[in-house]
């Protein structure tokens, strides 16, 4: 006898059924979301939503974020699902104006914070798409060891300059200044790479005070956390692809070597800020090489209230996620002709002008633009500069053309390649008939990056080829 019905089977039955409908209705409940506003979108598989390859690691999620944004050819926007939540993601570069506007302890942690365990990745899936839960759960990227470095060191640092009473000219006394003062003192004439940062903490400190977000401790060392970690991996893979483009392309490598070499020849042989800023066609290799290989494929923003989507009758609930995909508007060929090939050309004065500035994201834009855009593009640009000063770059026998990107989980190329990762052979510029060296890729992770444990010199590992002996110019 059961309890409610003559059968104890039969109840067991029942009750599992309507578990199982349960689960089945929650998990499928806002799938009708994008329907029910008469937004195209992608059918989505239940528990997954549409990212049931990237998950079971299949594909890259780049790959599959694409593959929506081609099906939806003609649309200016379209939904899809990452499990059971609703995104709609912007394929239209005006909309998106419209949403956006050596070894020591510091590389130590900063490997551990970008080399994740299965664990790790899971947390940050959990965060990154199912944020409530993760905050639900606790859920913690960075390990407390590495946490725990990197707090002491911003804070003795902070500490040491107050009772000091010293103000420094960086990124530290910019953070100090907002926890202290609630806002930013520029200085009055400012370069014009820098405005655009005055306009945007401008725009910040003038927020209404419901708007205001408490500057407490640990909310300063997030920002100088992720000002570490997003340049520690970013820079060195933007350069290794870039150094494999030009090893493809050994007419681009040879008018940029031009270039660098009449700089730094005007600069008395040193690489200096302003030598770096003055080499115009560094810039467009340097950006041509963040188009095809964007850092972050796509973007996320939240609606923090209800927006009507311009020029439509369309309206997005508060907490709404929007994506923006990065990695297929730079690929799309409306805006970049014939995407797969490597043009520096496209980022002339005259040629920018042609397009849509938002669909060009490589460090996204609006008040939430990369804060490290010009450190990582100076960083990025004076490593290529040294290198290319010294070596010439071609394809070895292991170089893999088109490279294939691998499977990974991140959000971005230069963290999940895993497979075709440029290997090329560096000889010494200018290039001695015995001489010469070698360049491998890693055998797992991002293309190589580590120091030379001779030279020291970033981005390459070489070794003497066949023949050769370590000699540097």
């Amino acid at each position: 006898m059961g309890v409610l019905l003559d059968s104890w089977p039969l109840e067991l039955l029942v009750v599992t059924g309507g578990l199982f409908l349960a689960i089945y209705w929650y998990l499928t409940s806002t799938f009708d979301y994008w329907k029910l506003k008469g937004v195209p979108y992608l059918e989505p598989t239940p528990l997954l939503g549409n990212m049931k390859d990237p998950f079971l690691m299949r594909r890259c999620q780049h790959e599959v974020l694409n593959d929506i944004y081609q099906k939806f050819e003609g649309n200016r926007y379209c939904g899809l699902f990452q499990f059971k939540q609703p995104e709609l993601m912007v394929r239209n570069p005006e909309l998106v104006d419209s949403v956006i506007n050596p070894h020591n302890k510091f590389r130590e942690f900063g490997r551990k914070m970008v080399s994740l365990s299965l664990l790790q990745m899971l947390g940050s899936f959990l965060l990154f798409f199912i944020p409530y839960l993760g905050r639900i759960l606790k859920v913690k990227i960075i390990d407390g060891e590495s946490a725990d470095f990197f707090k002491k060191v911003v804070m003795d640092a902070i500490e040491y300059r107050q009772k000091n009473n010293i103000k420094g000219n960086d990124f530290l006394q910019l953070i100090m200044e907002l926890k202290e003062k609630g806002k930013v003192e520029f200085e009055k004439d400012l370069s014009k790479e820098d405005s655009y940062l005055k306009n945007h903490l401008t725009e910040y400190s003038n927020n209404t005070k419901e708007d205001s977000l408490e500057f407490t401790d640990d909310l300063l060392l997030a920002q100088c956390l992720i000002f570490f970690t997003a340049g520690f991996e970013t820079s060195s893979s933007t350069m290794s692809f870039c150094l494999h483009e030009l090893a493809v392309n050994p007419d681009i490598q040879q008018k940029l070597r031009k270039e660098i070499d009449k700089v730094l020849e005007d600069h008395g042989g040193e690489l200096t800020y302003d030598a770096v800023q003055s080499m115009t066609y560094l810039g467009m290799v340097v950006d041509e090489t963040l188009r095809k290989y964007p850092v972050i494929v796509f973007l996320n923003r939240e609606c923090t209230s209800d927006y009507p989507v311009p020029d439509s009758n369309l309206v997005l609930k508060r907490g709404t996620t929007v994506m923006i995909p990065v990695y297929s508007l730079h690929h799309d060929p409306k805006f970049f002709p014939d995407p797969d090939r490597f043009d520096p050309e496209r980022f002339t004065e005259q040629n920018k002008r042609t397009r849509p500035h938002y669909c060009y994201l490589p460090f996204g834009e609006g008040p939430r633009i990369c804060i490290g855009m010009r450190f990582g593009l100076l960083q990025t640009k004076a490593g290529l500069a040294s290198l290319l000063s010294k070596y010439e770059f071609t394809l070895s026998g292991k170089s893999e053309v088109p490279l294939s990107t691998g499977l990974g989980t991140g959000t971005g190329l230069g963290q999940t390649s895993a497979a075709g990762l440029p290997s090329l052979t560096v000889l010494e510029y200018p290039v001695p008939e015995d001489e010469g060296y070698s360049v491998h890729a890693s055998e797992n992770g991002p293309p190589a990056v580590t120091s030379c444990g001779e030279c020291r010199s970033p981005v390459v590992t070489h070794s003497p080829v066949a023949g050769g002996n370590p000699r540097r110019g």
